[in-house]
């Protein structure tokens, strides 16, 4: 088996965008939508108060946030979309962003980029905490673990086309 990049050669700097516990969930849409519109994809926006980081906010949990109760049971029942939208949104719009935030996902620096993707998929976050010596240092997102896949597989293409040039 060969080396493999651990998360800290791939971490990338803290989400820069933090609100307060308080903090609407229109504050958090209207930064998620200008994060997007600077070619962002799926920024995560940390609920922090003080040095604490408390939990994270993606576009994700707002759309789950949007779902009416009665879509996420078991019982089937027929389900009028129309207009659906706006009416969510305007139930959820000023609820403080405590109620839809997740609880960080945290791996350590020296964990494997495999770690890292599992804790991604088991807690369906687009990005983990790194801490190092208990002290959050950065982040990986799924974009980061994408691009080295990326580099990954043009390494193995390389190797393969160096292994045909030398027959």
């Amino acid at each position: 088996m060969s080396w493999e990049k651990r998360v800290e050669d791939i971490m990338e700097s803290l989400p820069a965008a933090e609100v307060q516990p308080d903090s609407q969930l229109r504050t958090v849409l209207n930064i998620i939508s200008e994060a997007e519109g600077k070619g962002k994809c799926n920024p995560t926006v940390l609920v922090r108060e003080g040095d604490l980081i408390l939990g994270t906010v993606s576009s994700s949990d707002i759309l789950s946030a949007l779902q009416p109760r009665y879509t996420k049971g078991r019982m089937k029942m027929e389900i009028f979309w129309e207009g659906l939208l706006t009416e969510q949104w305007h139930k959820i719009a000023c609820r403080a962003v405590t109620d839809v935030m997740k609880t960080p996902v945290i791996v350590d620096a020296n964990d494997t980029l495999m770690k890292a993707s599992h804790k991604m998929t088991k807690h369906n976050a687009s990005v983990v905490l790194v801490a190092d010596l208990n002290r959050i240092v950065g982040a990986v997102s799924v974009k980061g673990l994408f691009r080295e896949l990326n580099t990954i597989k043009g390494e193995k293409q390389a190797s393969i086309m160096a292994s045909a040039g030398s027959m």
